[in-house]
C-alpha cells in the first residue's frame, strides 16, 4: 500500500479529481437553419483551434457528415463526437468541400462541449461550396481560483492573460504544483489550477 502524506497527498487528490472529471472526447452539435433550401448533403470539415495554459496551441480536426443520412437537413440539429480539446477553444472554422446535389448550407449555430466547458457560436449564415467561415470566442474575464495557503495569485483575470501562483517570502512551491494558468474568453486552462507552498520541501 502506498501512503502519501501531508500537502503532497492533497495535491495528488486534486490531480486525481481533475483527471476523473475530464472526458476523453468532446461533442459538437450543429443546427441547420430553417431557411428554405438551407439543408445540404456535402462534405463539411471542421477545425477547432485551441489555446493551452502551457503556452502551446493545437488544431483539432473533426468532420461533420452532412453527406450521410439525415445530417444537415433543414431545421434540424445533430451531434458528433470529436477528440478532446485539451485546452480552451478560441476559434472554430467550417470548411465546405462541395459535392452533393444540394450543396448550399445555412448554418444556424455550433455548440461545443468539452471538459465541463460549453462554447456556443452563432453563425446564422450561408456556407457555399469552396467557402470557409470562422467564428471566435468573445473576449471575457475569468474568475480567479483559490490562492494557496501562504501564497497568492498575480494577474489572471483579464481576457487572454496568464495568472501566476506565487509563494510568500520564506515559502517554497511543491513540485507538481501549477505555476500558472491561462484565462481566455472566461475559461481557464488548467480548469482547476492549484499550488501548495511550504516552509521547506521536506516538511510538505
Amino acid at each position: 500500500m502506498i501512503v502519501i502524506k501531508g500537502h503532497q497527498g492533497l495535491l495528488a487528490v486534486l490531480v486525481i479529481i481533475a483527471i476523473v472529471e475530464e472526458t476523453f472526447e468532446s461533442t459538437v452539435e450543429i443546427r441547420t437553419h430553417g431557411w428554405a433550401f438551407g439543408g445540404c448533403n456535402s462534405d463539411i470539415d471542421m477545425r477547432l483551434y485551441v489555446k493551452k495554459g502551457s503556452g502551446s496551441s493545437d488544431i483539432i480536426y473533426c468532420d461533420f457528415p452532412c453527406n450521410q443520412g439525415s445530417y444537415c437537413q433543414m431545421n434540424t440539429q445533430q451531434t458528433v463526437t470529436c477528440p478532446r480539446l485539451g485546452g480552451i477553444l478560441w476559434k472554430i472554422k467550417l470548411i465546405h468541400n462541395g459535392g452533393g446535389f444540394s450543396p448550399n448550407w445555412a448554418v444556424d449555430w455550433v455548440n461545443i462541449r468539452d471538459n465541463g466547458y460549453e462554447y456556443l457560436l452563432n453563425y446564422d449564415e450561408w456556407l457555399d461550396p469552396g467557402e470557409q467561415i470562422s467564428r471566435t470566442i468573445e473576449a471575457s474575464s475569468c474568475s480567479r481560483p483559490s490562492s494557496p495557503n501562504n501564497g497568492y495569485i498575480s494577474d489572471g483575470t483579464s481576457h487572454n492573460s496568464y495568472g501566476y501562483f506565487r509563494c510568500n517570502s520564506g515559502y517554497y512551491m511543491v513540485p507538481g504544483s501549477d505555476t500558472r494558468y491561462l484565462c481566455y474568453g472566461g475559461y481557464r486552462d488548467p480548469k482547476y489550477p492549484s499550488a501548495i507552498c511550504c516552509r521547506s520541501i521536506s516538511n510538505c
